[in-house]
């Protein structure tokens, strides 16, 4: 999988989001959704190829959770945890995950 560095314009704060093309014209997301009662902060991951969706598998966070830890390294000192949830199957989200205002999702595609 490759991987074309978004342009970052905060430090996945709450509201914030960052957006790259991946392998095959597929984009991924990250954006911040805010800190736990523990003060820990959570970043919610997504992606629109099938290929690349993640079974929520051991391997596969194992994988996940290096990609992340390579990949935002100035945003995270620690991972402490991954959890999974596939939106794509879950029978109230039909397959999505939010809804943007418009531009919101491709502002920081370099096209």
């Amino acid at each position: 999988m490759t991987t074309t560095a978004p342009k970052s314009t905060s430090k996945l704060s709450t509201g914030s989001a960052e957006l790259c093309r991946m392998a095959k014209g597929a984009l991924g997301m990250s954006f911040g959704a805010g800190t736990t009662p523990a003060g820990n902060t959570q970043v919610a991951f997504s992606c629109s190829y099938p290929d690349l969706r993640l079974e929520p598998t051991a391997a596969n966070g194992q994988r996940a959770l290096e990609a992340m830890r390579a990949f935002a390294l100035t945003h995270f000192k620690e991972i402490r945890q991954l959890v999974f949830h596939d939106w794509n199957n879950y029978e109230f989200a039909l397959g999505t995950l939010e809804f943007l205002r418009p531009g919101m999702a491709t502002i920081y595609l370099d096209v």
